[in-house]
């Protein structure tokens, strides 16, 4: 198999939780990154899709969250973050207003990147 390799520095906060990450999964930080990239591209496309659809489309209904919800697995958020999500304009970068959805869908997996690089 070819690979196309790259240097990448990271700070030394963010290159230890890698390195915690990998080893806790059990892979090369090179595998581990790799999956990290592919993930971060499948959201992009993901959420290039779903503005595409809101421009032709309209928002999302209720409705519409509810059935993605129930047809990909994703466990119900609370009423709140619910509510949140399907009211006004989602946030940019987030055209989808799933935020809330995938906080609940990813509770109890910690992002030690994101406490790292504050966001």
């Amino acid at each position: 198999m070819t690979a196309d390799r790259f240097s990448v520095s990271f700070a030394p906060e963010l290159g230890a939780a890698i390195r915690e990450a990998a080893d806790r999964d059990g892979v090369p930080i090179s595998s581990w990154l790799a999956d990290a990239a592919a993930a971060k591209l499948r959201s992009d496309a993901l959420q290039q899709l779903i503005a595409e659809w809101e421009r032709e489309d309209g928002p999302v209904t209720p409705a519409e969250l509810q059935r993605a919800r129930l047809e990909l697995g994703i466990p119900a958020v609370d009423d709140g973050a619910a509510s949140r999500a399907t009211q006004g304009a989602p946030p940019a970068g987030d055209p989808l207003g799933a935020a809330p959805v995938m906080q609940g869908a990813m509770a109890g997996i910690t992002d030690p990147a994101q406490e790292i690089v504050g966001r």
